[in-house]
């Protein structure tokens, strides 16, 4: 659970440090620590920050679309709501492409 955590928030430094490059490696590492380890409360905004990494870099908003709708129901089976918030916000920017 460290190791998401610590992940998810070098996600967010990367990102404001303008590291774009390596966006796509950090919640692909995460992914595979819940794949790996099971799921936390952290895994669905690995999911949707990993759905945003492909919508933003190639453009694919559909291949994005379909780690957002994961994401989004893995937070809804996920027993601690400490995340949501930020699930759906970073949801947002690839639901807008894709949903009326």
């Amino acid at each position: 659970i460290m190791a998401m955590e610590l992940l998810a928030k070098l996600s967010e430094l990367a990102w404001y440090a303008g590291k774009h490059a390596q966006l796509p490696l950090i919640p692909s590492k995460m992914i595979q620590i819940s794949l790996k380890h099971g799921m936390s409360a952290l895994s669905p905004l690995a999911f949707v920050n990993y759905g945003n990494c492909i919508s933003l870099t190639s453009e694919n908003y559909e291949v994005g679309y379909q780690y957002v709708k994961l994401g989004l129901a893995l937070m809804k089976q996920s027993p601690s709501r400490v995340q949501d918030g930020q699930v759906i916000f970073h949801s947002a920017y690839t639901r807008m492409h894709v949903e009326p």
